[in-house]
């Protein structure tokens, strides 16, 4: 018997200690989240006291002095969340909820599917590996369990093995300040400033792996090269540098 894992999948993931771990770890980092959350109304109430005034991009040698001063925030983020519980709250937590029942997993040769530089991989897991006993908050937890996108996920990884090229090295998000393309901070366009929201609006592109801002990456291209039919995040030099796109290796 063999068991496909796509990407987050959740319900691959579920026992009475995962949910309880991950119930754990949304309440050691509340506080941070609560914080980010205050950061994005004032930016809210700001943009609505400015009646809703369009952003526009500033120029790279005024917004590096703006974007120097977010720069360890965003850094931190990354890393950490800045917040620790205390001793108190360690030694109060609670044992696992199934220790006393019976251990639940996932049946058979289990092989997980995942993303590594915008392309699918795939890899023979052990039914303990850590990344299948715990519950991860993402977007696609839900979709990755559908059928239609697990056969997705297998076509997308036989066009990959087929593929002439490589994936690009993604420059790492605590990398830069500012984005490759226009050189302003990443979040220039949007109405929330915290650091979190900042960390969103940053994105690699799928054809040169450059970090940048959504407006320098809101095109979507196939990149036949490296084995993605689909239309995918591209950044807007590649959008419009059609040949670097369609362009394979001899």
């Amino acid at each position: 018997m063999v068991t496909i894992v796509l990407g987050d999948d959740f319900v691959c993931r579920l026992s009475p200690s995962s949910v309880q771990n991950q119930l754990q770890h949304l309440e050691r980092h509340r506080n941070a989240a609560y914080y980010q959350l205050g950061e994005d109304w004032n930016s809210l109430v700001q943009r609505a006291t400015d009646l809703w005034r369009p952003k526009h991009r500033i120029h790279p040698d005024k917004e590096k002095i703006r974007a120097r001063k977010g720069s360890a925030c965003i850094s931190s983020l990354l890393r950490d969340t800045g917040w620790r519980e205390d001793e108190g709250a360690q030694n109060e937590r609670q044992p696992p909820l199934d220790s006393g029942l019976a251990e639940i997993w996932i049946p058979g040769r289990i092989f997980h599917i995942y993303y590594h530089h915008g392309v699918p991989q795939i890899a023979e897991t052990p039914r303990d590996h850590p990344s299948l006993r715990s519950l991860a908050i993402q977007g696609s937890m839900v979709s990755d369990h559908f059928a239609k996108c697990v056969l997705s996920a297998l076509k997308a990884l036989q066009n990959t093995y087929h593929a002439h090229d490589k994936p690009p090295e993604w420059t790492p998000f605590d990398a830069r300040d500012t984005c490759q393309r226009c050189e302003n901070a990443f979040s220039w366009h949007s109405t929330f400033a915290s650091a979190s929201s900042e960390a969103r609006e940053r994105h690699n592109c799928r054809n040169c792996g450059d970090l940048v801002c959504g407006p320098c990456s809101a095109q979507r291209q196939a990149i036949p090269r490296l084995g993605l039919s689909d239309p995918v995040r591209v950044c807007i030099k590649c959008y419009l540098h059609v040949g670097s796109i369609a362009r394979t290796r001899s």
